[in-house]
Protein backbone atom coordinates (compact mmCIF):
# COMPACT_ATOMS: atom_id res chain seq x y z
CA UNK A 1 0.00 0.00 0.00
CA UNK A 2 0.91 3.66 -0.77
CA UNK A 3 -0.05 6.46 2.24
CA UNK A 4 0.50 9.90 1.12
CA UNK A 5 0.47 13.40 3.64
CA UNK A 6 -3.12 14.85 1.93
CA UNK A 7 -1.22 18.77 3.24
CA UNK A 8 1.70 18.29 0.90
CA UNK A 9 0.77 16.60 -2.41
CA UNK A 10 -2.21 16.04 -4.23
CA UNK A 11 -3.23 12.16 -5.28
CA UNK A 12 -3.75 11.51 -9.46
CA UNK A 13 -7.23 9.82 -9.80
CA UNK A 14 -5.86 7.51 -12.45
CA UNK A 15 -3.63 6.18 -9.87
CA UNK A 16 -7.47 4.45 -8.72
CA UNK A 17 -8.54 4.33 -12.73
CA UNK A 18 -6.32 3.17 -14.61
CA UNK A 19 -2.06 3.22 -13.67
CA UNK A 20 -2.12 1.39 -9.99
CA UNK A 21 -2.42 -2.62 -10.24
CA UNK A 22 -6.11 -4.51 -9.00
CA UNK A 23 -4.58 -5.59 -5.70
CA UNK A 24 -2.71 -2.22 -4.53
CA UNK A 25 -4.12 -0.01 -1.76
CA UNK A 26 -3.82 3.52 -2.02
CA UNK A 27 -4.47 6.08 1.47
CA UNK A 28 -6.27 2.79 2.81
CA UNK A 29 -8.51 2.35 0.29
CA UNK A 30 -8.43 -0.84 -2.19
CA UNK A 31 -8.00 -0.08 -5.93
CA UNK A 32 -10.12 -2.83 -6.99
CA UNK A 33 -12.78 -2.12 -5.23
CA UNK A 34 -13.02 2.00 -5.91
CA UNK A 35 -13.11 0.17 -9.14
CA UNK A 36 -16.12 -2.34 -8.16
CA UNK A 37 -17.55 1.06 -6.80
CA UNK A 38 -17.28 2.95 -10.02
CA UNK A 39 -18.58 0.22 -12.17
CA UNK A 40 -21.39 -0.07 -9.51
CA UNK A 41 -22.06 3.93 -9.84
CA UNK A 42 -22.22 4.12 -13.67
CA UNK A 43 -25.03 0.61 -13.89
CA UNK A 44 -26.99 3.94 -11.31
CA UNK A 45 -27.01 6.47 -13.16
CA UNK A 46 -26.89 4.67 -16.79
CA UNK A 47 -28.90 2.30 -16.83
CA UNK A 48 -29.46 0.11 -20.07
CA UNK A 49 -31.25 -2.84 -21.46
CA UNK A 50 -28.31 -5.38 -22.74
CA UNK A 51 -27.72 -9.12 -22.74
CA UNK A 52 -23.54 -9.05 -21.65
CA UNK A 53 -21.34 -6.85 -19.59
CA UNK A 54 -17.57 -6.73 -21.03
CA UNK A 55 -14.80 -4.78 -19.85
CA UNK A 56 -11.59 -3.70 -21.93
CA UNK A 57 -8.41 -5.32 -20.40
CA UNK A 58 -6.95 -4.70 -18.61
CA UNK A 59 -8.18 -1.96 -15.92
CA UNK A 60 -11.87 -1.60 -17.41
CA UNK A 61 -12.29 -5.45 -16.07
CA UNK A 62 -13.31 -4.85 -12.62
CA UNK A 63 -15.34 -1.73 -13.38
CA UNK A 64 -17.40 -4.08 -16.22
CA UNK A 65 -17.55 -6.64 -13.02
CA UNK A 66 -18.76 -3.91 -10.65
CA UNK A 67 -21.27 -2.86 -13.30
CA UNK A 68 -22.60 -6.06 -14.26
CA UNK A 69 -23.05 -7.03 -10.23
CA UNK A 70 -25.39 -3.83 -10.21
CA UNK A 71 -27.24 -4.20 -13.21
CA UNK A 72 -27.93 -7.87 -12.65
CA UNK A 73 -26.63 -7.95 -16.38
CA UNK A 74 -23.97 -11.26 -16.98
CA UNK A 75 -20.96 -10.26 -17.08
CA UNK A 76 -18.48 -12.08 -19.82
CA UNK A 77 -15.43 -11.84 -21.87
CA UNK A 78 -15.51 -10.31 -24.88
CA UNK A 79 -12.20 -8.94 -25.72
CA UNK A 80 -8.78 -10.70 -25.35
CA UNK A 81 -5.51 -8.77 -25.32
CA UNK A 82 -2.26 -10.63 -26.66
CA UNK A 83 0.06 -10.47 -24.32
CA UNK A 84 2.39 -10.73 -26.22
CA UNK A 85 2.19 -7.24 -27.98
CA UNK A 86 3.70 -4.35 -26.11
CA UNK A 87 2.87 -0.89 -26.26
CA UNK A 88 2.02 0.10 -29.70
CA UNK A 89 2.10 3.81 -29.67
CA UNK A 90 5.81 4.02 -29.11
CA UNK A 91 6.75 1.73 -31.69
CA UNK A 92 8.77 2.62 -34.86
CA UNK A 93 6.78 3.78 -37.93
CA UNK A 94 3.21 4.00 -38.94
CA UNK A 95 2.90 0.48 -40.50
CA UNK A 96 4.02 -1.46 -37.40
CA UNK A 97 1.95 0.40 -35.02
CA UNK A 98 -1.23 -0.45 -37.53
CA UNK A 99 -0.23 -4.34 -37.74
CA UNK A 100 0.31 -4.45 -33.67
CA UNK A 101 -2.61 -3.16 -32.57
CA UNK A 102 -4.82 -5.14 -35.08
CA UNK A 103 -3.69 -8.16 -33.16
CA UNK A 104 -3.58 -6.58 -29.71
CA UNK A 105 -7.04 -6.81 -29.00
CA UNK A 106 -9.31 -9.33 -30.50
CA UNK A 107 -12.75 -9.85 -30.23
CA UNK A 108 -14.77 -13.26 -29.01
CA UNK A 109 -16.98 -13.68 -31.74
CA UNK A 110 -19.27 -16.44 -30.28
CA UNK A 111 -19.37 -14.51 -26.93
CA UNK A 112 -20.88 -11.15 -28.69
CA UNK A 113 -22.56 -11.92 -31.92
CA UNK A 114 -26.03 -10.95 -31.82
CA UNK A 115 -26.00 -9.69 -28.33
CA UNK A 116 -26.47 -6.08 -26.79
CA UNK A 117 -23.34 -5.77 -25.64
CA UNK A 118 -22.16 -2.82 -22.56
CA UNK A 119 -18.42 -2.40 -23.24
CA UNK A 120 -16.76 -0.67 -20.32
CA UNK A 121 -13.45 0.62 -20.50
CA UNK A 122 -11.31 2.36 -17.52
CA UNK A 123 -12.00 6.00 -19.50
CA UNK A 124 -12.46 8.19 -22.71
CA UNK A 125 -8.51 9.73 -22.10
CA UNK A 126 -8.95 11.35 -25.57
CA UNK A 127 -12.64 12.40 -25.82
CA UNK A 128 -12.54 13.01 -29.42
CA UNK A 129 -16.18 14.84 -29.78
CA UNK A 130 -14.91 16.85 -26.36
CA UNK A 131 -11.64 17.73 -27.65
CA UNK A 132 -13.01 18.57 -31.42
CA UNK A 133 -15.20 21.06 -29.83
CA UNK A 134 -12.24 22.97 -27.41
CA UNK A 135 -10.18 23.15 -30.41
CA UNK A 136 -13.02 25.04 -32.64
CA UNK A 137 -13.66 26.87 -29.43
CA UNK A 138 -9.75 28.16 -29.89
CA UNK A 139 -10.25 28.63 -33.49
CA UNK A 140 -12.54 31.33 -32.14
CA UNK A 141 -16.17 29.11 -32.50
CA UNK A 142 -18.58 29.84 -29.62
CA UNK A 143 -21.36 28.23 -31.78
CA UNK A 144 -21.64 24.46 -32.19
CA UNK A 145 -24.38 22.42 -33.70
CA UNK A 146 -23.99 18.40 -33.00
CA UNK A 147 -25.50 16.22 -35.59
CA UNK A 148 -26.68 12.68 -33.70
CA UNK A 149 -28.99 9.72 -33.91
CA UNK A 150 -28.32 6.68 -31.81
CA UNK A 151 -27.08 7.40 -28.45
CA UNK A 152 -27.59 10.97 -28.49
CA UNK A 153 -28.75 10.97 -24.90
CA UNK A 154 -25.98 10.06 -23.59
CA UNK A 155 -23.86 12.40 -25.79
CA UNK A 156 -26.42 15.28 -24.90
CA UNK A 157 -26.10 14.15 -21.51
CA UNK A 158 -22.24 14.45 -21.10
CA UNK A 159 -21.89 17.53 -23.16
CA UNK A 160 -24.77 19.54 -22.24
CA UNK A 161 -25.52 22.86 -23.31
CA UNK A 162 -21.43 23.56 -23.88
CA UNK A 163 -20.92 25.82 -20.96
CA UNK A 164 -17.98 23.54 -20.01
CA UNK A 165 -15.79 24.62 -22.73
CA UNK A 166 -17.46 28.27 -22.79
CA UNK A 167 -19.47 27.43 -26.28
CA UNK A 168 -23.00 26.94 -27.03
CA UNK A 169 -24.37 24.14 -28.12
CA UNK A 170 -26.72 23.15 -30.70
CA UNK A 171 -28.73 19.51 -30.71
CA UNK A 172 -30.29 18.33 -34.21
CA UNK A 173 -31.50 14.93 -33.57
CA UNK A 174 -32.04 12.62 -36.35
CA UNK A 175 -33.78 9.77 -34.65
CA UNK A 176 -33.10 7.24 -31.66
CA UNK A 177 -31.32 4.05 -33.46
CA UNK A 178 -29.01 3.92 -35.86
CA UNK A 179 -31.59 3.17 -39.08
CA UNK A 180 -32.82 6.98 -38.47
CA UNK A 181 -29.49 8.14 -39.42
CA UNK A 182 -29.29 10.54 -42.44
CA UNK A 183 -25.96 10.17 -43.21
CA UNK A 184 -23.44 13.55 -43.55
CA UNK A 185 -25.57 15.14 -46.28
CA UNK A 186 -29.16 14.32 -44.80
CA UNK A 187 -27.46 15.32 -41.72
CA UNK A 188 -25.91 18.59 -42.75
CA UNK A 189 -29.92 19.06 -44.90
CA UNK A 190 -31.83 18.60 -41.35
CA UNK A 191 -29.61 20.66 -39.45
CA UNK A 192 -29.55 23.40 -41.67
CA UNK A 193 -31.49 26.14 -40.14
CA UNK A 194 -29.34 25.85 -37.20
CA UNK A 195 -25.81 25.72 -38.72
CA UNK A 196 -26.69 28.54 -41.31
CA UNK A 197 -29.77 30.41 -39.56
CA UNK A 198 -29.33 33.46 -41.98
CA UNK A 199 -29.34 31.24 -44.71
CA UNK A 200 -25.84 32.73 -46.28
CA UNK A 201 -23.09 31.99 -43.48
CA UNK A 202 -20.58 29.10 -44.16
CA UNK A 203 -20.62 26.71 -41.58
CA UNK A 204 -17.62 23.87 -40.42
CA UNK A 205 -18.44 20.06 -40.50
CA UNK A 206 -16.06 18.35 -37.85
CA UNK A 207 -17.15 14.63 -37.63
CA UNK A 208 -16.64 13.78 -33.82
CA UNK A 209 -14.91 10.30 -34.70
CA UNK A 210 -11.63 12.17 -36.07
CA UNK A 211 -8.45 13.08 -33.93
CA UNK A 212 -6.61 15.52 -35.37
CA UNK A 213 -3.93 18.63 -34.63
CA UNK A 214 -5.62 20.36 -37.63
CA UNK A 215 -5.90 24.24 -36.87
CA UNK A 216 -9.34 24.75 -37.30
CA UNK A 217 -8.75 28.97 -37.44
CA UNK A 218 -7.65 27.75 -41.15
CA UNK A 219 -10.90 26.81 -42.26
CA UNK A 220 -12.90 29.37 -40.40
CA UNK A 221 -10.58 31.57 -42.99
CA UNK A 222 -11.30 29.73 -45.76
CA UNK A 223 -14.96 29.41 -45.16
CA UNK A 224 -15.12 33.62 -45.42
CA UNK A 225 -14.02 33.15 -49.07
CA UNK A 226 -16.49 30.66 -50.10
CA UNK A 227 -19.37 32.39 -52.52
CA UNK A 228 -20.04 32.72 -55.99
CA UNK A 229 -16.83 30.47 -56.99
CA UNK A 230 -16.47 27.60 -54.53
CA UNK A 231 -18.87 26.58 -52.38
CA UNK A 232 -17.25 24.29 -50.36
CA UNK A 233 -13.56 23.93 -49.37
CA UNK A 234 -12.41 19.91 -47.96
CA UNK A 235 -9.32 18.92 -45.93
CA UNK A 236 -7.12 16.18 -47.35
CA UNK A 237 -4.84 13.95 -45.88
CA UNK A 238 -2.12 11.26 -46.87
CA UNK A 239 -4.25 7.87 -47.47
CA UNK A 240 -4.17 5.47 -44.34
CA UNK A 241 -2.90 1.94 -44.85
CA UNK A 242 -6.64 0.67 -44.45
CA UNK A 243 -7.42 3.24 -47.76
CA UNK A 244 -4.53 3.08 -50.29
CA UNK A 245 -6.58 3.93 -52.93
CA UNK A 246 -7.64 7.83 -51.74
CA UNK A 247 -10.77 9.00 -53.39
CA UNK A 248 -9.72 12.66 -54.70
CA UNK A 249 -6.91 14.58 -55.15
CA UNK A 250 -5.70 18.11 -55.67
CA UNK A 251 -5.40 20.03 -58.88
CA UNK A 252 -4.52 23.76 -58.58
CA UNK A 253 -6.55 24.05 -55.52
CA UNK A 254 -9.92 22.30 -56.59
CA UNK A 255 -10.79 18.87 -55.39
CA UNK A 256 -11.27 16.35 -58.18
CA UNK A 257 -12.40 12.68 -58.12
CA UNK A 258 -10.60 11.13 -60.84
CA UNK A 259 -7.02 9.28 -60.52
CA UNK A 260 -6.87 9.91 -56.39
CA UNK A 261 -4.20 10.62 -54.63
CA UNK A 262 -5.23 11.59 -50.85
CA UNK A 263 -8.22 10.67 -48.43
CA UNK A 264 -10.78 13.16 -47.44
CA UNK A 265 -10.53 13.92 -43.66
CA UNK A 266 -13.79 14.83 -42.51
CA UNK A 267 -13.41 17.90 -42.18
CA UNK A 268 -14.58 21.02 -44.25
CA UNK A 269 -16.43 24.20 -45.04
CA UNK A 270 -19.47 24.86 -47.01
CA UNK A 271 -21.84 27.48 -47.95
CA UNK A 272 -25.58 27.03 -47.27
CA UNK A 273 -26.14 27.55 -50.92
CA UNK A 274 -24.73 24.11 -52.08
CA UNK A 275 -27.42 22.39 -50.16
CA UNK A 276 -30.46 24.70 -51.67
CA UNK A 277 -33.49 22.53 -52.81
CA UNK A 278 -31.92 19.06 -51.10
CA UNK A 279 -34.36 16.91 -49.44
CA UNK A 280 -33.42 16.03 -45.74
CA UNK A 281 -33.17 12.45 -46.65
CA UNK A 282 -30.36 9.63 -45.75
CA UNK A 283 -27.81 10.30 -47.72
CA UNK A 284 -23.81 10.91 -48.45
CA UNK A 285 -22.32 13.53 -49.44
CA UNK A 286 -20.78 11.39 -52.26
CA UNK A 287 -21.31 10.41 -55.11
CA UNK A 288 -23.60 13.97 -54.88
CA UNK A 289 -20.78 16.29 -54.29
CA UNK A 290 -18.90 14.98 -57.23
CA UNK A 291 -20.53 17.09 -59.66
CA UNK A 292 -19.75 20.13 -58.04
CA UNK A 293 -16.01 18.57 -58.30
CA UNK A 294 -16.35 18.56 -61.68
CA UNK A 295 -17.63 21.92 -62.20
CA UNK A 296 -14.48 23.25 -60.15
CA UNK A 297 -16.89 24.42 -57.56
CA UNK A 298 -14.77 22.97 -54.56
CA UNK A 299 -11.52 23.89 -53.17
CA UNK A 300 -9.23 21.72 -51.15
CA UNK A 301 -5.86 22.25 -49.19
CA UNK A 302 -3.92 18.63 -48.31
CA UNK A 303 -2.95 18.53 -44.22
CA UNK A 304 0.02 16.31 -43.01
CA UNK A 305 -0.06 16.69 -39.71
CA UNK A 306 -1.38 14.50 -37.18
CA UNK A 307 -4.88 12.94 -37.94
CA UNK A 308 -6.89 9.82 -37.36
CA UNK A 309 -10.23 8.28 -38.12
CA UNK A 310 -11.37 6.26 -34.94
CA UNK A 311 -14.48 4.79 -36.66
CA UNK A 312 -13.69 1.25 -35.75
CA UNK A 313 -12.13 -0.53 -32.82
CA UNK A 314 -8.61 -0.71 -33.97
CA UNK A 315 -8.27 2.64 -34.86
CA UNK A 316 -9.73 3.86 -31.80
CA UNK A 317 -7.25 1.72 -30.30
CA UNK A 318 -3.99 3.09 -31.91
CA UNK A 319 -5.26 6.95 -31.68
CA UNK A 320 -5.47 6.25 -27.79
CA UNK A 321 -1.94 4.94 -27.98
CA UNK A 322 -0.65 7.60 -30.31
CA UNK A 323 -2.68 10.28 -28.96
CA UNK A 324 -0.04 11.13 -25.95
CA UNK A 325 2.51 12.76 -28.98
CA UNK A 326 -0.28 15.63 -28.58
CA UNK A 327 -0.51 16.38 -24.93
CA UNK A 328 0.61 19.91 -25.38
CA UNK A 329 -0.78 20.38 -28.55
CA UNK A 330 -4.15 19.19 -28.37
CA UNK A 331 -6.17 22.27 -26.13
CA UNK A 332 -7.64 21.92 -22.75
CA UNK A 333 -11.23 22.46 -21.31
CA UNK A 334 -11.58 25.54 -19.23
Amino acid sequence: GVNHDPASCAMCIFEHIYFARPDSVIDGQSVYQARIEAGRLLARTHPVQADLVIGVPDSGLVAALGFAKESGIPYGEGLIKNRYIGRTFIQPTQDSRESSVMIKLAPLRRSVEGKRVVMIDDSIVRGTTMRQIVALREAGVRYVVINAAHCWRLLRAALGDGSAWDVRIHWSVEGDSVEEALETRGGIVNALPLLSPDGESPFLVVAGDIVTDYPYERLVARGAALGDDALAHLVLVPNPSYHPAGDMRLEDGRVRRDAPTHTFSSLGVYHPALFAGVEPVEAGLFPWLNAFCAEGRVTGEIYEGYWRNVGDFRELALAEREAPRLEGVWPRPI
